[in-house]
């Protein structure tokens, strides 16, 4: 069995999941549905585990600003060159589903649509690591 990373990584945005699972199987205790604060110590960042002593989330928490939801607000930040954005990430291993729903939004106008943010990059990686 593979040992798999998920990498929630992000230069700007908030997620959430979809959908919950109820049904026990090997993999429940890895989900996080989000819906309570302290599965925040189940995700690791990737400043923490290098030593980088950088941190570029002015906020991130799990159900406190947004009931259901992993709130990741930024600094200024990228990925680019010797510049490093948020990398967020839980190691699973097995078979497994991902099923999320991305809000982007700007702290000045949190209700504008995604398209109309001139500059927003979220991705969820699946990688071996």
């Amino acid at each position: 069995m593979k040992r798999l990373s998920i990498l929630l990584v992000a230069v700007a945005g908030l997620a959430a999941p979809s959908s919950s699972v109820r049904a026990y199987d090997d993999l429940t205790i890895l989900s996080d549905e989000f819906d309570a604060a302290h599965t925040l110590t189940n995700w690791q960042r990737i400043y923490q585990v290098e030593g980088w002593g950088n941190d570029v989330l002015q906020q991130f928490d799990i159900n406190t600003s947004r009931p259901g939801r992993m709130t990741m607000v930024p600094y200024t930040s990228s990925w680019y060159a010797e510049w490093r954005g948020e990398l967020t990430f839980k190691t699973v291993t097995g078979d497994f589903i991902i099923t999320t729903v991305w809000n982007l939004a700007t702290a000045q106008a949190p209700a504008l649509p995604a398209h109309s943010i001139p500059w927003r990059e979220s991705w969820c990686v699946r990688r071996v690591p």
